[in-house]
């Protein structure tokens, strides 16, 4: 990979005695969406808080756009949303913009700060007046100001509505194809799977699978099979002897890692098929399968 924006190698952080993170690898190109996943504890503000350079590896090394994280050139060159950030409640929308800006020697229009927030008709109105979801969307709106080629967003669509969140999806999906790099941390799979180019899954402190979210989707095998059918459950059950399964009043359902071979054999051997469905596993299930299977 040439020129990765963030290449991190053998990454280990520990806390006193007790270790937080174990050896971690990762190249992160330009232009990339990042997803990390993991459940409470992980270590996933641990790994961010790293990324950021607030802390300091134990041992290993982290690059960030070519130098140290805590290096002052970063600085200009990336936004962060942290999930607990918060505002002074008594500060107007549109003032913040104006000082936000000021920070940056080519921070975008303060139209565009307006577009990017939705809060047109709320820029005279102080923070605290504000509803959860267009506090988030001021707090992602000040975290891309500065134009950055690096952004960090920490559960960006937290306390948004459905129609909110698909809006704040559409600003993520224009500033990848701007060419920012994203790293975005969420407990919304759907918000992974519908905005990550590849997926890390941190588990007890370690990488335990990196990927697509199609590739580890397929990877996490079973597909589930559904059918109605006018066939003889006895008969279907000769084809699909070998098969986990399960028939209810002519419902047929099974799982299996390549279902077309089974259905090749079920219409070859002339079973009668009716809306058919077949289903790969949701990235919640392969999220959840995986984690489960670390920790047992």
């Amino acid at each position: 990979m040439s020129n990765p924006i963030i290449q991190v190698q053998d990454l280990c952080f520990s806390r006193g005695n007790k270790p937080i993170l174990s050896h971690l690898n990762l190249s992160v190109s330009r232009g990339e969406c990042i997803a990390i996943l993991g459940p409470n504890g992980a270590g996933k503000s641990t790994f961010i808080d790293l990324l950021l350079g607030r802390l300091a590896p134990s041992s290993g090394n982290i690059q960030v756009l070519g130098a140290a994280p805590s290096h002052r050139k970063n600085k200009d060159k990336q936004g962060v949303m942290l999930q607990t950030a918060t505002l002074p409640g008594n500060t107007l929308v549109k003032e913040f913009i104006q000082l936000f800006r000021s920070y940056y020697q080519n921070p975008i229009s303060h139209a565009q700060a307006l577009q990017y927030s939705g809060l047109q008709e709320a820029q005279h109105q102080r923070f605290s007046e504000l509803s959860g979801g267009q506090k988030q969307r001021l707090l992602f709106t000040l975290a891309v100001l500065g134009n950055p080629e690096l952004i960090f967003l920490d559960e960006p669509s937290l306390a948004m509505d459905a129609l909110m969140r698909r809006e704040m999806w559409s600003l993520i999906h224009a500033l990848k194809q701007a060419g920012k790099t994203i790293i975005l941390t969420t407990h919304y799979l759907e918000e992974a799977d519908a905005l990550a180019d590849k997926l890390v899954i941190l588990k007890q402190g370690q990488f335990i699978a990196t990927g697509s979210p199609q590739a580890l989707k397929h990877q996490n095998h079973s597909v589930a099979v559904q059918f109605t059918t006018t066939t003889p459950a006895n008969i279907v059950a000769s084809i699909l002897d070998n098969v986990d399964f399960n028939i209810h009043e002519h419902q047929v359902q099974f799982q299996h890692e390549s279902p077309e071979l089974i259905l090749k054999k079920l219409f070859l051997a002339g079973i009668d098929i009716q809306s058919l469905q077949v289903t790969q596993k949701s990235l919640e299930e392969t999220f959840l399968q995986l984690t489960e299977e670390r920790a047992a």
